[in-house]
This record gives C-alpha cells, sequence and structure tokens, in this order.
C-alpha cells in the first residue's frame, strides 16, 4: 500500500483573487532576495547573520530567498552537490567575490564607507531597495502548486499578464528551508539556511513569451535527495529579465503560518508593570505537524510559561495544525522578583513542520519603571545593542534596549532618559522629526553615533535618504559638524567636567564606521566633555537649558573596547541627563549654588562670572580651552554664602573659546567664554 500525501498549497495574489487577468488586475509586487556565499569564506561568515536576522525579522516574512553556493574561495558541499545550477546562477550575475546579495536581481548600493555594493550585512542598503518595492504592483500574477506523493513531488507553476511579455524568463527553484552540516566547508558556518538544491525548469530557465491577458503554465517534478530535509523543502518561482537582471515577479509555495487574535490584530509587544499573557492564534497553509522550540531571554527573577493549547512547552515541543483551523498560542509573563537593571525580558517561540514552514515570533515584556530607555537606529552588526546591554548592566538605572518595531510603544517624553543611538547610518528625516519634536516638548537625550555630523552636514553625503540639516545640527543639537574621518582613536575627557571627567579610553573594537568618527564644535551654550586624543579636535559636547539637557557624541560607544570606560561613559552621561534641568551638576540645586553666564561675551579684555551659593563652601574654578587642555586656575578658596564674582584675565589668554568650570562642594558648572583681540 502507498502512503499519499496531498500538500496544497496556492498563493495567489490579492488583485488576481479579486478581478480576471483580462479585466485589467494587477498584482503586488513581491520581493525576491539571493545571495551568493561558500562554507569556506571567511567574510561570508561575518556577514550571514545580520543578514538571515535581517530576513528573519517579522517585518519581513513577505520577503522570499534563495541562496546560492559558489565554488570560490574553497570547498562547499552544498556548491559540491549541484557545481551546474550553483555556478550558472553566479556567473549569471558575473560575481567574482563572496558574499553578495541582490534584491530582486540587482545589487544594492553600499551605504557606509568601505563598504561594497551588494554587501548582506549593509541591511540598510538591502531595506532600501526592498522598500522601493513594496507597495508596487506588477501586471504579472504567479501561482506556484505541489503536490507531495509518496517520495516525489509534483506541480506546475502558473503565469498570467496583463502586459505583453518578450525574451523573459521563468527560473523555478526546489529551496530546501534550513540545513545544519557538522562541516560543511572551513569557515565555521553550520547552520545554512534558503539553500538552493535544484533548478526545476533547467539551470537556464523556460522561456516566457505571452501576449496581454495570455497564461502559461510550467510543470514541475523533482526527487527530494535522501540527504535534504524533505519536510523542509519548497518552490520558488520567479519572472526574469536575462539582460538587464531585473526579477519582475517572484512567488513560493513555502508554508505560510499566520497569528491572530479573536479581536484582529496581533501584538506580540506589551509595556506594563507585572506579569501579562500573551495571546494568539496560529493558523496554517498545510496541515501536519510542527516541532515547537522555545527560548527565553529574561531578567533576573523574571519567569515565563509557554502553552500551545492545553500543553505547556519547555525547550522543545510538538503541534498539530490544519489548514482552516486556529490554534492557541499562550506565553505568560511574571516579573514581581525581579532584581535585574534591565527593564526588558522576551520569549521566542518557533514552528518548524512540512513545506518549508518556519514561523518565529519574539513577545516582548517592557516594564514600566525603565529610567534610560535605549532607542537603536542602527541595522548593521548585531552585536552593537549587546554591545550597550554589557555596559549599562554595570550601572546603576533600570534601562531597556528597544527591538526594532517596538518604538511606537514608547512616548519618549515620559522617560528620565533616552538613549539614541545611531549606527552606520545617518539620522533619517523621520528620526530628525521625531528629535525636534523631543526637544520642543522638552526632552533628555544621549545621542551618539559616528555618522550623525557626516549626514547632516558634509557635502560628501550622497545617502539620499540623509537629509542635508545643517538647521537642525545647528539648532536643536547645539553644534557644528567640522569634519569626518578623525582618525585620532584616543579619546580623553574634559577634565571637571560632570561626565567626562576621569574618562580615557581609545576606540578600538572594530565596529563600522567607528573609523571615521565626527570632530565637533559646541556652540549656543554647549560645552565640550570629550576631546580624541590631547589635541584633535571636539569628540563630544553637552548641553543644558530650561527644559531640555543633551549629550551628543560624534562615535559610537560601542566602538570603546574597555567595558568599564563604555560603562563609565553612559552611567555618568544618564545621570547628567536625569538632574536637573538647568544646571550642569546633578547636585548643584541640592549645593544651593547657581553660576551666571559670563559678562561681556565675547571679551576682549576682563571677563566675570557672578555665583551665589546658599552656605559657606570651598570653591573651585578652573578654565580650559577647546582642546581640552588647562589653561587657567580662575579660583581656589573658601567662599561664604552670598553672591561673589570669578574673574576671567582674557588679556592674558590667545584669542578663542574656554569653558569655565566652577565646583562647589561635589556640585559641577560649566560655562563658555570667548575672547577675541
Amino acid at each position: 500500500m502507498t502512503r499519499s500525501t496531498t500538500l496544497l498549497h496556492t498563493l495567489l495574489a490579492a488583485g488576481a483573487l479579486l478581478l480576471p487577468v483580462a479585466a485589467g488586475a494587477q498584482s503586488p509586487r513581491k520581493v525576491l532576495i539571493e545571495e551568493a556565499t561558500n562554507a569556506s569564506c571567511g567574510p561570508c561568515a561575518a556577514q550571514n547573520p545580520t543578514f538571515e536576522a535581517y530576513l528573519a525579522r517579522p517585518d519581513n516574512r513577505d520577503l522570499i530567498s534563495i541562496v546560492f553556493h559558489s565554488a570560490f574561495p574553497g570547498a562547499d558541499v552544498m556548491n559540491a552537490a549541484n557545481a551546474t545550477m550553483h555556478n550558472g546562477r553566479v556567473s549569471f550575475y558575473s560575481i567574482s567575490g563572496v558574499p553578495s546579495a541582490l534584491v530582486n536581481g540587482i545589487h544594492p548600493t553600499a551605504t557606509f564607507s568601505g563598504g561594497y555594493d551588494g554587501a548582506p550585512s549593509d541591511t540598510i542598503a538591502i531595506a532600501h531597495d526592498v522598500n522601493a518595492v513594496r507597495g508596487t504592483t506588477s501586471p504579472i500574477t504567479m501561482t506556484v502548486t505541489s503536490t507531495l506523493d509518496g517520495g516525489a513531488v509534483n506541480g506546475s507553476v502558473k503565469i498570467s499578464t496583463i502586459a505583453a511579455l518578450s525574451g523573459k524568463r521563468v527560473f523555478v527553484v526546489a529551496v530546501e528551508a534550513h540545513h545544519n552540516y557538522a562541516k560543511a566547508g572551513t569557515n565555521g558556518e553550520k547552520d545554512f539556511y534558503y539553500i538552493a538544491r535544484k533548478m526545476l525548469a533547467g539551470d537556464n530557465g523556460a522561456a516566457v513569451t505571452l501576449a496581454a491577458g495570455e497564461s502559461m503554465n510550467v510543470p514541475v517534478s523533482y526527487t527530494p535527495d535522501a540527504t535534504w530535509d524533505a519536510n523542509g523543502m519548497y518552490i520558488v518561482a520567479f519572472v526574469q529579465d536575462p539582460t538587464t537582471k531585473e526579477v519582475l515577479q517572484v512567488e513560493t509555495d513555502r508554508t505560510i503560518i499566520k497569528a491572530t487574535t479573536p479581536t484582529g490584530m496581533f501584538s506580540a509587544i506589551r509595556k506594563m508593570p507585572a506579569g501579562e499573557t500573551f495571546g494568539a492564534e496560529l493558523t496554517t497553509s498545510r496541515d501536519g505537524m510542527y516541532t515547537v522550540k522555545v527560548t527565553k531571554s529574561l531578567p533576573a527573577g523574571w519567569t515565563a510559561d509557554v502553552k500551545v493549547g492545553d500543553s505547556t512547552i519547555g525547550a522543545t515541543g510538538t503541534a498539530m495544525l490544519k489548514s482552516g483551523t486556529s490554534a492557541p498560542l499562550n506565553v505568560s509573563f511574571a516579573t514581581a522578583n525581579s532584581t535585574s537593571k534591565s527593564g526588558k525580558g522576551s520569549v521566542t517561540v518557533s514552528y518548524s513542520g512540512p513545506g518549508g514552514a518556519d514561523w518565529s515570533q519574539k513577545f516582548t515584556l517592557y516594564a514600566d519603571n525603565i529610567q534610560a530607555l535605549v532607542i537603536t537606529r542602527d541595522e548593521g552588526l548585531a552585536t552593537i545593542s549587546t554591545s550597550y546591554d554589557a555596559a549599562l548592566a554595570k550601572g546603576d538605572v533600570i534601562y531597556a534596549i528597544v527591538d526594532h518595531g517596538d518604538e511606537g510603544l514608547f512616548d519618549l517624553h515620559t522617560y528620565p532618559a533616552v538613549v539614541y543611538e545611531v549606527g552606520k547610518g545617518a539620522l533619517r528625516a523621520s528620526d530628525i522629526a521625531e528629535l525636534k519634536d523631543f526637544f520642543t516638548r522638552g526632552g533628555r537625550l544621549f545621542l551618539i553615533g559616528a555618522e550623525i555630523g557626516y549626514g547632516l552636514a558634509d557635502p560628501a553625503n550622497t545617502d539620499e535618504a540623509t537629509p542635508h540639516d545643517e538647521a537642525f545640527m545647528n539648532t536643536y543639537l547645539h553644534a557644528t559638524y567640522v569634519r569626518d574621518s578623525n582618525l585620532s582613536t584616543p579619546v580623553k575627557g574634559v577634565a571637571g567636567d560632570p561626565v567626562g571627567d576621569g574618562l580615557s579610553f581609545r576606540i578600538n573594537n572594530g565596529v563600522q564606521n567607528e573609523d571615521t568618527p565626527d570632530e565637533l564644535a559646541p556652540r549656543d551654550g554647549a560645552v565640550p566633555i570629550l576631546y580624541y586624543g590631547s589635541s584633535q579636535g571636539v569628540a563630544g559636547i553637552r548641553y543644558s537649558d530650561a527644559q531640555n539637557r543633551l549629550v551628543y557624541l560624534g562615535f559610537g560607544a560601542e566602538g570603546i573596547g574597555d567595558i568599564n570606560q563604555r560603562s563609565l561613559l553612559l552611567k555618568k552621561g544618564i545621570a547628567w541627563l536625569m538632574g536637573p534641568a538647568g544646571v550642569d551638576g546633578g547636585d548643584a540645586a541640592a549645593s544651593g549654588m547657581s553660576l551666571g553666564q559670563a559678562r561681556p561675551n565675547p571679551a576682549s579684555g576682563i571677563a566675570m562670572l557672578s555665583y551665589s551659593i546658599n552656605r559657606a563652601s570651598h570653591l573651585a574654578a578652573d578654565l580650559y580651552n577647546l582642546r581640552g587642555e588647562h589653561v587657567a586656575t580662575l579660583a581656589d578658596r573658601d567662599a561664604e554664602a552670598g553672591e561673589g564674582m570669578i574673574r576671567i584675565d582674557g588679556a592674558m589668554l590667545p584669542a578663542g573659546v574656554y569653558t569655565a568650570v566652577v565646583n562647589v562642594g561635589g556640585a559641577h558648572i560649566t560655562r563658555q567664554v570667548t575672547i577675541v583681540h
């Protein structure tokens, strides 16, 4: 007796479902991501985790991916299994170096210095090209149908068009969702995804020549190799222009698992003071037994449970899913006994099963007592947020690093401090608008990034997604962009400054763009807090007024190799941000100290600083130039309660901008004065 299981999965674009092709229906245009890689390629092992994490994001489930394995630079068991197919596809794109990624047949243009077009880890470039396709339509509608009967797969690809097609080709690929190899090559990679196994319409595809309103069918048939995971196999078909290489439409019969709630929209994030249960209903496009895996990332004292139906799942389990029938999934958190500084916990639930099904969702809970909210705008190395997490865990405040996509859950103005990290890409227009609103309503911001000034003010920046906005930099960030590529990696803090004092480190962590930090100049009341080397320029500033506080670094804190110095910088910056508005030292108000602005300013001769203290204290005042060098002791005496003056003799100083640091009882207040001659 032959066991026969029919696995029928038909994916029709919404336009084709609603209107017949002859009526002029357009279909949503889908996105094909291709990569050429090699299991003995070191850069491939370095870039693939970032690339794979991008493809696995919940908001990228609409992307369709295929990975081909080149014959170079070394051994690769996947290439060896079908060298003609893999080498032919790599040659088709004239790829001479791996790894290399394409979006609908085109290499994305590099977005960062030192990168290259098509770098898989340059997910900013990939996302840019993906977003250019999303929301557009295609005259081509594709349907992929497959049946697994015993050990053979049989099916067809239907192509319909409302516009004439000539000289195009359709490629049909059998893809394996995931395969683990003990040793596929020499670069250490063991897990491989979206592996192209066989071209089902020939390695060169089949010709597509159709008049408007016509359709064609491409029959497909193959038997999965015994070494493949037959349960993880599915078909990807795409129509391509062989001259321009552009992919015009793509479709797949890969199993789709969706999550909803009885009331509609499914949510996987919460912000609340105690535990809560996340409820979802899962539906699948294909019947079968699915493997369920659970991974927990919880702060000390947090617990979480996962239930599929009535069964509690530990690290792994199974679940039967049937097409047309929903299955409940519940994830519950408990946070009452937390002893961690981290205010965020997550549980990731993953389903894998027939037809290459690979659904994964991270359920995230944010506590309501977070003091420092960390927004990461980086789309590059996954280790960047890890470096902030490790540094903040050594600090004193409760923090949470917000996952990509979760930002809309938070009102930034409700947090004592917001850390806003900008990685490989400079600020986008939406980020600038958000920060303008943040400052307009009063905010405390720790802005960090090596390319912020470059993106806003350097004429050499040609990234179309980053607007030149010097007015924003000057007015809201209280800084002037001086130059890019400050290669002096030692950084030293300004003595006596509440943030910079005592800091000394090197930028040597090997993070992208850390070889090109921005040199800044403070303006409109801002003061320098960090310098590159002893005389290489300003590396960081801070600013305070009646309602705002700002710490702005021209480099990425993730580039600080010494975790203790990285932690100290974040700790001191956040502590100052959380202090009272309008004063510089966190304890200045408690000490009863106030300090006026320098008068006159600019000054060619004598300038005076007026101060007031409410009790007898030791008064120390020092003057520093923009290189952080101590140039004068202005005061070092015991002072009575009341008002007094501090004298700055500008006639004895070279023309320039200086920072006066006044200390009373542990409180620090700084003021700038400009000397002219």
